[in-house]
């Protein structure tokens, strides 16, 4: 049996353990990102190109 077929056969309570905190810093990591509601700003070439987390969309040109 090859190592990659016994590792997907495996149940180690390790490897749930830490992709459920991986998921669960994720999910709280986007839950204050969207509760603090700031606006982050994306720019190419020097010049603001989009506002993220507000409404309003800069244009470029």
């Amino acid at each position: 049996m090859s190592p990659f077929t016994r590792m997907n056969q495996s149940r180690s309570p390790l490897l749930y353990l830490a992709i459920a905190a991986v998921l669960l810093i994720l999910i709280v990591a986007a839950a204050l990102a969207i509760a603090t509601g700031g606006t982050h700003a994306a720019a190419m070439a020097g010049e603001q190109a989009w506002q993220i987390g507000s409404r309003q969309v800069a244009d470029l040109g």
